[in-house]
């Protein structure tokens, strides 16, 4: 499980340690980026039991190469704030996400990512551990996450990627061939 909840979005102690023990709870490896400045008027110190609980199979640090990231096979889902790059990055590297979204964009594309297109699960905004660690071992063990499912989270994933990637190149081949308006200008 792959953590970033992006440049801007801050969190409260509490909420840092609400997901940080359903984290732990659910006795999955991961990646959590947490910015020095995420937590709000605080530092950034999770609680003892937590180090211990997770100490082998979980890594924390302040930046990482994302697209990298999810794009190694070790990722099997992302735990996001929903913003947009990261929502693209994340299907075009075919990975489901667990979407916390803040503001902005962020509830849009969280309802497009977990209600439309069927990619991910919504974690309420009232985090609690039980619900993180329900919703992590979902994605990751769950019905939807078993490989060669038809409906899994991964192939719904890449489908997305593809079609997205293939409205994308047919929008840019269409305004370079000058029959249709620049994609950014719609």
């Amino acid at each position: 499980m792959y953590v970033n909840f992006g440049s801007i979005t801050t969190v409260t102690k509490e909420q840092l340690v609400e997901f940080g023990m359903g984290l732990a709870e659910s006795c999955h490896p991961f990646l959590w980026i947490i910015r020095p400045d995420m937590v709000a008027g605080d530092s950034a110190i999770l609680p003892p039991e937590y180090t211990e609980e997770t100490k082998e199979r979980s890594f924390i640090c302040s930046w990482c190469p994302q697209e990298e990231v999810l794009n190694h096979p070790s990722i099997g889902g992302f735990l996001t704030h929903s913003g947009w790059g990261s929502t693209m990055e994340s299907i075009s590297s075919g990975v489901p996400m667990l979407c916390w979204p803040f503001f902005g964009d962020q509830q849009t594309n969280c309802r497009y990512t977990c209600s439309e297109w069927g990619i991910g699960m919504e974690i309420d905004s009232t985090v609690k551990r039980e619900n993180v660690r329900k919703l992590v071992t979902e994605l990751m063990e769950g019905e939807k996450a078993v490989w060669g499912q038809e409906d899994n989270f991964r192939t719904r994933t890449k489908i997305v990627a593809v079609v997205a990637l293939l409205y994308t190149g047919t929008e840019w081949s269409l305004y370079c061939a000058g029959t249709r308006a620049s994609p950014e200008r719609k």
